[in-house]
């Protein structure tokens, strides 16, 4: 069975496992809720499966006291009374799931849920929000396919991670995945990374070289950020999606290729199409199937589950207990809109247990970081779809908060304006003279110029550009 290796808690008072507790190794069985607790303090699991009588079962306390226990734990409750139903999911918390008596299929439903945690965790999308278990199932639908994927999403949501899911869960998984930033690339060199290019069709170019497409053959080429990808590229990508060939840089032969393609965007590339930045034609060839990963300011839920996993990661990781978050300092974090989505989440996770070691971390320990990105415009607080159970105080809370974010943009705003007229030229005069004093520096070597500044070399042209300086 797909869950013989993983650890299921088992409270059954129907008796609906007991022909499969003996095939799976994993399964510790409770004859008591008290045993049931015992067993969530002591040891980690990944499924609570609950059979229930019809009445007279404090269900509701079981359940959120596991939950309180096990953040990550998916509990699937079992029961002869469909009356409970409608109660019961008043508290339904994602992933937990209530069946009536005689409609759950019991192998099928708890090897399709593994599957999708499973693959979840592979993506680093940790969590319990409906949208992230509609990812999974659209991955492991697309995946058998030979559809073109595109991903959309905020930076840090895991685009990536989620490309390599469909190409793992795909008949190509034992073939090249090969990952290409659009944006990083320089243009003049994008075209010979992507294609390849024969011997000396430009300076430097020794030998024939073969591009990311000819690597990849019967595998999957990734481009993440295609919303960079200059114009002429996107005419030759389109003819590899069409007629799934082409020609290297300075070459005559035809190149034929079997390659899925996987894009990924944090841009709107239907904004992009309006202002004749992106290809509609090739919009509609990429975008076969389109996945949206939500930001985790959408899914605040969520915070409390990955922050669980991160405190228990990094405890794992180093070898001891920490004295973890509490309750007070999480609904803080719910509050905040993570811009750096989880990756953010992640880094003030890690720092904030670091420094408090075996205390517990409070809202006042986090307020600094908070306060930090306010004054620097990064936070703007929003009214999501579980701030209709605060109260008439807390919600009074965020909107001042939220109103206080809006007048130091305005202020911000204001401060630009008055300066503008004053300083512009000043300013654009200065940064030019400090890019030409680089270029001198490096005897007007351009390549050499981008990496002292620390920017990419289509970067610096684009400065170029900008200040007029003609090299």
């Amino acid at each position: 069975m797909f869950y013989s290796n993983k650890k299921l808690l088992v409270f059954d008072q129907n008796n609906t496992l007991e022909p499969l507790t003996h095939e799976a190794q994993a399964v510790k069985t409770c004859e008591t809720p008290r045993d049931c607790l015992n067993s969530l303090k002591s040891e980690d699991y990944n499924l609570f499966y609950l059979s229930l009588p019809a009445t007279g079962f404090p269900v509701m306390n079981l359940v959120k006291t596991a939950l309180r226990k096990q953040p990550l734990l998916i509990i699937i409750v079992f029961t002869p009374d469909e009356k409970l139903v409608p109660d019961f999911f008043e508290f339904l918390v994602d992933k937990t799931f209530l069946y009536p008596y005689d409609t759950f299929d019991v192998n099928k439903e708890i090897d399709g849920i593994f599957e999708k945690k499973k693959l979840l965790e592979s993506c680093n999308l940790v969590g319990k929000s409906r949208d992230l278990e509609a990812i999974a199932d659209l991955i492991l639908r697309v995946s058998p396919t030979v559809l073109p994927v595109l991903i959309s999403g905020e930076s840090g949501t895991g685009k990536e991670l989620v490309a390599r899911a469909v190409h793992e869960h795909s008949d190509r998984e034992d073939n090249p995945f090969l990952a290409v930033n659009c944006g990083a690339i320089p243009e003049g060199v994008l075209e010979s990374e992507l294609f390849g290019h024969e011997k000396g069709s430009f300076t430097g170019a020794i030998k024939q070289r073969k591009g990311y497409f000819e690597q990849a053959d019967k595998g999957t080429v990734f481009l993440d950020e295609i919303g960079d990808l200059p114009s002429g590229i996107q005419v030759k990508l389109l003819r590899v999606i069409e007629e799934k060939e082409f020609l290297r840089v300075g070459g005559t032969e035809k190149i034929s290729v079997d390659v899925r393609i996987i894009a990924a965007s944090n841009k709107d590339l239907k904004v992009q199409m309006e202002n004749g930045n992106f290809r509609e034609d090739l919009y509609f060839r990429l975008a076969g199937v389109k996945i949206y990963i939500p930001p985790l300011k959408d899914r605040p839920r969520d915070i409390p589950v990955l922050t669980y996993k991160f405190v228990k990661d990094f405890s794992q990781q180093f070898g001891k207990d920490f004295g973890g978050i509490s309750e007070s300092a999480l609904r803080r974090m719910m509050e905040y809109h993570w811009p750096g989505n989880v990756r953010e989440l992640k880094n003030l996770v890690e720092n904030a247990i670091l420094m408090a070691g075996k205390n517990v971390v409070n809202p006042e320990d986090i307020e600094p970081y908070f306060q930090e990105h306010l004054e620097v415009g990064r936070q703007y607080l929003a009214m999501r779809d579980h701030d209709k159970d605060l109260t008439r105080s807390e919600l009074i809370e965020i909107l001042a908060k939220m109103y206080e974010g809006i007048q130091k943009t305005m202020d911000l705003v204001r401060d630009l304006e008055k300066n503008k007229n004053h300083d512009g030229n000043e300013i654009y005069s200065r940064r030019r003279a400090a890019l030409i004093d680089a270029l001198d520096k490096n005897n007007w070597d351009k390549a050499k110029t981008a990496d002292d500044l620390n920017i990419s070399l289509r970067t610096l042209y684009r400065r170029l550009k900008k200040y007029g300086v003609q090299t």
